[in-house]
């Protein structure tokens, strides 16, 4: 009897015991863990250095008055109208849509285009983060990549249109990245290069992926069997389709072809 006793109260003590670590792995599990730190922080201090840091003039003005000349007249600024010798001939403004921008947030509140710059310099560092763990698969790794981005960018970070090209890039990237697990997302480089190709001239970077990523699926297909099928199947056609549309889409700009003009004078 007494050890029937004692062995049903060593049970209940073990099993009471049990229950109490169980209670405090969940509350534990339900706090702020180290891991997600790798996380937050660098978007914190991302946001945080963006809020506060000082905007050079550099071309901040000439922006904002060249988006209030299109927005007051309803024209293309295809001129440089705010200098006063015509030093800069010729002149492209491939730009025209970042200054359409960058006025309309401005009129609303300047405060706002400092947020909207903040927002952007954050979201780049998550895309980024997003992207590396994908490949990674580890969070450290992940983090101390897109830290090391941020840094290395640091001297981008100004209120210029090459600002408006952080996120079409990444986008570019992580739906390239995707397009074999996601391909139903890939119509989405369209618009973004529709977007990218009126905002900033940087555009061509969109079209290096395009090819870096295609080149580099063509090469690994050719060397097996199943893959020299694939290269002739409905997924490769999708691929290669939305290739080319994002290609053509470039030409919807003020200066249709002559946009790539723009790129072989900026690359001299």
């Amino acid at each position: 009897m007494n050890i029937t006793i004692t062995s049903a109260g060593t049970s209940s003590s073990a099993e009471g015991g049990v229950s109490v670590r169980a209670s405090r792995t969940r509350e534990t599990a339900r706090g702020l863990c180290l891991i997600h730190l790798w996380l937050i922080v660098p978007l914190v201090l991302a946001w945080f250095a963006a809020s506060i840091a000082f905007i050079e003039p550099y071309d901040v003005w000439w922006n904002l008055k060249s988006g209030e000349i299109m927005m007051q007249t309803g024209q293309f600024l295809g001129t440089d109208v705010l200098v006063w010798t015509p030093v800069r001939l010729p002149y492209s403004n491939p730009q025209w849509g970042s200054q359409l921008l960058f006025y309309w947030i401005y009129d609303l509140s300047p405060y706002l285009l400092l947020t909207v710059r903040a927002i952007i310099i954050t979201a780049s560092v998550g895309i980024l983060m997003a992207c590396c763990f994908s490949r990674s698969r580890s969070l450290r790794v992940a983090t101390l990549a897109a830290v090391v981005a941020y840094f290395t960018a640091w001297t981008n970070y100004g209120m210029r249109p090459q600002l408006l090209s952080f996120i079409p890039f990444l986008a570019y990237l992580f739906l390239l990245e995707h397009k074999d697990t996601r391909p139903r997302l890939l119509p989405l480089l369209v618009p973004i290069m529709l977007f990218w190709v009126n905002v900033h001239g940087s555009f061509f970077l969109g079209l290096a992926l395009i090819g870096i990523y295609a080149v580099g699926t063509i090469l690994e297909k050719l060397g097996s069997e199943g893959g020299r099928k694939w290269l002739t199947s409905k997924a490769a056609l999708w691929q290669a389709g939305w290739f080319i549309a994002a290609g053509l889409i470039t030409l919807a700009n003020p200066y249709v072809f002559g946009i790539y003009s723009y790129f072989f004078a900026a690359t001299n």
